[in-house]
């Protein structure tokens, strides 16, 4: 049995990293910023010297320490590292915590690698313009731009650029005004190198403070040294000569190998490393070529892989990679061939393990090998996994902490044919999982950035989508390093290559930078701040065929601006982010900073998503949309919403004319126009403030937390109520002229205090009765009056059974009672009755009938309705066809849709509105069942209608809030096409204006009867006939209706229905008798009658029949009718058998005979225009009538009980005969 013993404390425990600044993967820490990583316990300060935190520029290629870099220093639990200079302005920072000890003594258990990303800044939002200006930089017309360098060669203490140029015998120098204006060297704008120069590095080679420059030529195997003068003129010198003796170079790196504080010179040769050494003066007279023992593949990276101090090379072979130690003293030898399943196309150095030491990945082109090798710390690396990825061939290897554990996964794309962009999961000890596939189709491009804000790193890749297409896919990372299926593809141009993220408009979140290069452009497309891209912003011409981009400050403005090569057009293109002229044309966000100006186009929608600040004009141009999204609009420039546009508004302080308050804060004129929509849409209570014209085209009221008017406001279309509260504070009227009238919409939000609510009276300028409805709460009858009207009201008519009052005394306001004319249930204008005082509310859902002059706008001052509005006590006294006529009207601020009312049973489908055309014309729109002249069956804003009860009653009635609908008014009867069978007739007198028409309308439905009676659900039975219009009618039984339903057997079986018709002729004059529509009607024959000419009309011919009158209300009845099934015949002996009477011979010779059913009162013979020219009263059952020659459309025969009462025939038959 072991026993064990602790003395003294308890063993020490291992320190846990608790927090890190800047953040993992913060996307934009300030340049000045330190790194500081803070632990679970006090830490030692040897962790300091031992270099526990190491910090790795991404800009500046390497490590940052010694006097150069910065220096790490310990403060009780936190190791913080604070660099010698700045960061460079959005460039990403590597950070590896390695050895850090605890005070107690223990070890920080496990390495940890983080990430961030520094802040850009400046005026530029990354809108990309060409500069005053050129902006095409020529560099060897013979040439193509291979590799850029950027760097400062003039030391005036701008970026300028170094180009080399393939395919000619040259490097070009441009050089940098400060405004990033470039302008070709004065002496030597194109210094002379080997043929083909492919590869191009800057560096202090002779030690005299500016930048010289080295190219490489595989074409010569030559390297050319040129030195600056210090103002960035290059030349040959005969102290720092060119380079032969090399073996097809392609790539050369600047490091101090041997220690001895100049730069040497790397090289990468076919079957060597060729290094050359530097005297301090740039002359590379000596040197040496280490073989690598197999073919180099054109890779070269320069680092100290073995911790050593020194640098150390890798380079990339046929089938290998070798590792070159540096002895410390410029000597290099291949300490390692690693081994690779092919030759590679891409290789990574990174800390995979979290050791503090960079590890090797390296990728295949052929088959999408993936070989991960890492470091033991000494600069020798072990190939730990070769992994297969799906999809060849391999395009690019990227690493980043895509699953945010503090290691670095590696991520791959392949541009093959199926192919797919690969994770590969690091386990953190530099295990891999096997690959997991995120997304396929030939991605190229790879990018790994936090676009969303959330700590963690998402995906970018780039694929060609089709012809003359391209798009940058965007896959956010849930946290775990799951990538979502659903990408935003976000649209590029031709063929993106590469997709660069930088901050490109200064507002913290990465932007993307794709390079096009069968598109010739490069795309910028903006972040909104959650990882969602603009689908348009700039698209950058650039030459010919560009590979990549780089996004750097050119101008010295402190933002990124972007600077590209042409592959195969000797041009170099620059684009400057700077404040500039925006204009809004699409669906994009609004990137806070400095503008010249901005203007938002009729077809733009722009949010803002940061404070904007603008020199110039902000317009809003009708049909444009401005979202303010609480973010201030300020600058010395001017503000205009314009007609026709829209401002949305979350500011608790609305908009105000002046002052720095509200939305709007810039000190120039603002213009708000009075036919603009103003919605609010903020979080905390708003008021619209006295920016909000006095007018309106629309109001929105979006704001659960209420929004309140801070002065009158009249709207000219639409008041939308969505969400909370608005509280008028009683200064809110809805408008109303010829053109529009005004409504409120309540979509879930609601008003306090009164509303005036305003409705035109048109049609005729003299007196005239209108049918209108209140559509407020508590609206008294004096609310009628207008500057030309005075609402009466009198008592005494209500006493009086039939009204004889002086025309002073006489109302000109009414209600409607159907009980008064109980007594006869004939006259219908015996229901109308006036209200007893001017104070007698209007009852919303009660129609009132109004004797006013046209051109008039009445107002109604209330609470805005909304709600079940319910009237109960409908009534039916009688049975005639007068009884149970109530007058209704819209309660609602707002149209509403007759054809979605469920009506109830008892009442009647149909509806009629009154109107008045001119003095003494009026007449009624009919709306039943979907059917009929009011158009869409939408009754507008304070719109007064007839409906009937037609069961014993009484009968109640609930209008709801469903029936509202936006129309001005619109069809907006039936969702889908309506497919009954349907035929509408006009009647109109000719020469008169087309408004002066009566319609009827026959349909067939399911369910509908042939009578005898009028069927409530499918008919519409008039109330009365039209006053100096004409009247057109159908007849059921006799009744004269204006929608008539039929079974639909009368198209199926074959048989004849006839449809009698009756026209009344208000004055003498011609008139036609027209087919408005006939609609699917199938093979069934159905034609249109004229028994005075006998003639049988094809509806499809849209035939026009003429009629005369002679008289005033002549009426023409027997001689058309609508005939279904087959076509009557016109000139023989008609017996109709279950007739009331029978009439031959047909045609007859001066005498006709007459055979009657007993019962019989009168009967009457009609003319051709369809006048009663003989009576025969009590007629004995058969008679002989003489006749005088002529025609002869009908005969009308009476029951006792009809000629009693000299009204409501029983039946008519008609024919034709004719006596000569």
């Amino acid at each position: 049995m072991a026993a064990y013993l602790v003395v003294g404390s308890a063993l020490a425990q291992a320190p846990t990293i608790t927090g890190l600044a800047p953040t993992r993967n913060e996307r934009a820490a300030p340049v000045g910023s330190g790194v500081a990583v803070t632990f679970s316990q006090p830490m030692s300060g040897a962790s300091a010297s031992a270099a526990s935190v190491k910090v790795f520029s991404h800009q500046r290629g390497g490590r940052m320490s010694g006097a150069q870099g910065g220096a790490a220093s310990v403060s009780g639990n936190t190791i913080s590292f604070n660099p010698a200079t700045d960061f460079r302005p959005g460039e990403t920072v590597f950070v590896s915590t390695t050895a850090a000890q605890g005070s107690g003594g223990a070890n920080l258990a496990a390495g940890h690698v983080h990430q961030f990303t520094t802040a850009t800044g400046g005026t530029g939002v990354g809108n990309f313009q060409r500069p005053s200006g050129t902006s095409v930089f020529v560099t060897n017309p013979a040439g193509t731009p291979q590799c850029i360098a950027v760097g400062d060669v003039d030391s005036d203490g701008d970026l300028d650029f170094v180009a080399a140029d393939g395919g000619a015998f040259t490097a070009t120098v441009q050089l940098n005004d400060g405004a990033g204006g470039f302008t070709p060297h004065p002496t030597t704008p194109n210094p002379g190198t080997f043929v083909n120069p492919r590869f191009l590095a800057l560096g202090d080679i002779d030690g005299d403070g500016d930048l010289d420059f080295v190219t490489v030529s595989p074409t010569a195997s030559g390297v050319n040294v040129r030195l600056n003068d210090g103002a960035g003129s290059y030349s040959a010198s005969g102290a720092a000569p060119d380079l032969t003796s090399f073996d097809l170079p392609t790539v050369v790196r600047l490091a101090d190998v041997d220690g001895d504080g100049d730069l040497d010179l790397l090289a990468n040769s076919r079957f060597a490393l060729n290094v050359r050494y530097n005297n301090g003066s740039g002359n590379f007279s000596t040197g040496a070529d280490f073989g690598l023992g197999s073919t180099a593949t054109g890779g070269l990276t320069v680092g100290d892989v073995d911790n050593d101090g020194d640098v150390d090379a890798v380079m990339t072979a046929s089938g290998a990679v070798q590792v070159l130690h540096n002895s410390g003293a410029g000597a290099f030898g291949v300490v390692q061939s690693v081994g690779q399943p092919e030759a590679t196309i891409d290789a990574l150095l990174a800390d995979f393990d979290g050791d503090g030491d960079l590890d090797l990945a390296t990728g295949t082109q052929l088959s999408a090998y993936v070989t991960i090798c890492p470091n033991a710390g000494n600069g020798t690396f072990t190939v730990a996994a070769v992994l297969t990825l799906p999809g060849t061939p391999m395009y690019h290897l990227e690493a980043g902490d895509v699953d945010a554990d503090g290691d670095l996964d590696v991520v791959s794309t392949n541009q093959g044919t199926g192919g797919l962009t690969t994770i590969l999961f690091n386990d953190g000890f530099g295990g891999f999982d096997g690959p997991t596939a995120t997304t396929g189709g030939r991605r190229t491009g790879v990018a790994l950035a936090d676009v969303d804000g959330d700590g963690d790193l998402d995906l970018l890749t780039s694929a060609g989508t089709g012809p003359g297409t391209g798009a940058v896919y965007v896959q956010r990372n849930d946290g775990t390093g799951t990538f979502a299926a659903g990408s935003q593809a976000v649209p590029v141009g031709d063929t993106p290559e590469a997709v660069t993220t930088a901050d490109i408009n200064g507002d913290g979140a990465p932007d993307l930078v794709a390079a096009n290069t069968l598109g010739n452009s490069l795309s910028v497309r903006l972040n909104n701040g959650t990882g969602t891209f603009a689908a348009t912003d700039d698209e950058i011409a650039v030459g010919s065929q560009p590979r990549k981009s780089v996004p750097v400050d050119l101008d010295g403005d402190g933002d990124l601006d972007l600077l590209a090569a042409g592959l195969f057009n000797n041009r170099v293109i620059t684009r400057f982010n700077a404040s500039p002229d925006l204009v809004v044309n699409t669906v994009r966000p609004i990137f806070g900073g400095s503008y010249n100006s901005i203007t938002v186009t009729g077809t733009g929608v722009g949010t803002l998503v940061g404070p904007v600040a603008a020199a110039g004009a902000i317009t809003v141009q009708s049909g444009g949309t401005l979202v303010t999204a609480c973010q201030p609009l300020t600058g010395a420039g001017s503000f205009a919403v314009q007609a026709g546009a829209t401002l949305r508004i979350c500011d608790a302080a609305g908009i105000s004319l002046t002052g720095a308050t509200g939305a709007v804060q810039v000190t120039g004129a603002r213009t708000f126009s009075g036919d603009a929509t103003y919605a609010y849409y903020g979080t905390t209570p708003q008021t619209t403030g006295t920016g909000l014209p006095a007018t309106a085209r629309e109001l929105l009221i979006q704001n659960a937390a209420g929004v309140s008017l801070s002065q009158p406001v009249a709207i000219r279309r639409v008041l939308r109520l969505v969400a909370g509260t608005l509280a008028t504070n009683n200064q809110l009227t809805l408008l109303s002229d010829a053109t529009r009238t005004a409504y409120a919409v309540h979509a879930g939000g609601a008003t306090s205090g009164t509303a005036t609510v305003q409705r035109y009276v048109g049609g005729v300028a003299g007196v005239a009765y209108r049918h209108l409805s209140a559509p407020v709460q508590n609206s008294p009858v004096a609310d009628l009056a207008t500057a030309g009207f005075a609402p009466r009201v009198n008592a005494a008519y209500n006493a009086i059974p039939t009204p004889r009052l002086p025309a002073a005394g006489f109302p000109t306001v009414f209600g409607f009672d159907e009980t008064r004319g109980a007594a006869t249930a004939t006259d219908f204008t015996l229901g109308y009755y006036p209200p007893t005082e001017l104070a007698a509310p209007l009852t919303p859902g009660r129609g009132w009938s109004v004797a006013m002059r046209g051109n008039q706008t009445p107002d109604f001052v209330g609470a805005l309705t909304t709600g079940d509005v319910l009237l109960t006590g409908l009534t039916r006294t009688g049975s005639g066809a007068k009884a149970g006529w109530h007058l209704l009207g819209n309660p609602y601020p707002q149209p509403i849709c007759w054809d979605s009312v469920a009506v109830p049973t008892g009442m009647s489908a149909s509806i009629f509105v009154h109107r008045t055309l001119g003095p003494g014309q009026t007449g009624y729109l009919v709306r039943g069942n979907g059917i009929g002249s009011l158009p869409g069956g939408v009754l507008t804003v304070g719109q007064g209608f007839f409906t009937q009860v037609t069961g014993a009653g009484p009968a109640g009635f609930v209008f709801t809030d469903a029936l509202r609908v936006e129309a001005e008014p619109a069809p907006v009867a039936r969702p889908a096409a309506d497919l009954r069978p349907k035929v509408g007739l006009t009647l109109t007198k000719v020469g008169a204006p087309a408004a002066e028409h009566d319609e009827t309308w026959v349909y067939a439905e399911a369910g509908a009867t042939l009578g005898p009676g009028a069927d409530a659900r499918y008919d519409a039975l008039r109330p009365a006939r039209n006053e100096g219009l004409p009247t057109l009618a159908s007849l059921i039984g006799g009744a004269e209706a204006a929608i008539n339903g039929l079974p639909e057997t009368v198209l199926t079986t074959g048989a004849t229905t006839t449809i009698e018709l009756l026209a009344v002729l208000p004055t003498p004059g011609a008139y036609a008798l027209r087919v408005a529509e006939a609609a699917n009607l199938g093979a069934t024959p159905v034609a249109l009658l004229d028994r005075l000419t006998g003639t049988t009309y094809d509806l499809g011919t849209d035939p026009v029949l003429p009629l005369v009158a002679t008289a005033a209300n002549e009426e023409v009845r027997g001689r058309f009718a609508l005939v279904f099934g087959q076509s009557p015949l016109g000139n023989s002996s008609l017996f109709i058998p279950h007739s009331a009477f029978t009439l031959w011979p047909n045609p007859s010779s001066g005498r006709v005979h007459a055979r009657l059913r007993a019962g019989t009162a009168r009967l009457d013979v009609l003319d051709a225009a369809g006048r009663i020219v003989r009576t025969v009263p009590t007629p004995a059952p058969e008679l002989t009538l003489d006749l005088p020659p002529g025609f002869y459309t009908g005969a009308r025969r009476h029951s006792d009980a009809a000629a009693d009462s000299g009204v409501g025939e029983n039946w008519t038959a008609n024919l034709r005969f004719a006596h000569g």
